[in-house]
């Protein structure tokens, strides 16, 4: 890690401004894609043609929501695989924000089967479908790591450094699963 850049096992460089001050020392970088698909986005078309416009924008807001949660929730997963191990796993930051260059897109989706999820880039290194977010977090045994949002995000409940209560999230249970999927089918106009 420079003051400007990371350099990846496979020789690749991501550049991400100021990432030693961002991330510390790391040893390991984790990157992801997430997408909530395309189903929502023509979901909102049909809306704003058919001009139901509110009833649009709150489906295309709930599209982002739903994304930054699932971005949330694997961070949150990355985050706990690793603190067994005696490893800090730094905040997110995504390619396009915050100093790191959009071009970087490009790495990653050499890096990621993003295509095996139904995503891909143009010709800008924007990604399609829209709603899909890419990150990288720093990970390892001094990675500087923001304590109170990590402690916000943490599943540890016992844990003897909590800082900062865990943020509430409604529990996962195959019922509230099935809940999230009818909510979803509804809106989406999928019976």
């Amino acid at each position: 890690v420079t003051a400007e850049a990371i350099r990846l096992a496979s020789g690749e460089i991501l550049r991400l401004a100021g990432a030693r001050r961002r991330w510390g020392p790391i040893t390991h970088v984790g990157l992801g894609v997430l997408t909530v698909g395309e189903a929502l986005e023509q979901r909102v078309d049909a809306l704003l043609e058919a001009r139901e416009f509110p009833l649009a924008f709150m489906l295309d807001a709930a599209g982002w929501v739903a994304i930054e949660e699932g971005v949330l929730a694997l961070t949150n997963a990355i985050c706990n695989a690793h603190i067994a191990g005696g490893l800090r796993v730094t905040v997110r930051h995504s390619p396009g924000y915050a100093g790191w260059d959009i071009w970087d897109q490009q790495i990653l989706f050499r890096l990621l089967p993003a295509e095996s999820i139904g995503v891909r880039i143009n010709e800008y290194c924007v990604m399609i479908p829209g709603k899909s977010l890419s990150f990288g977090v720093g990970i390892g045994p001094a990675a500087k790591v923001e304590q109170v949002h990590k402690c916000q995000r943490c599943n540890l409940k016992d844990c003897a450094f909590r800082l900062a209560p865990r943020r509430a999230a409604l529990p996962l249970t195959s019922e509230t699963f099935l809940a999230r999927e009818e909510t979803w089918g509804r809106l989406l106009g999928q019976s």
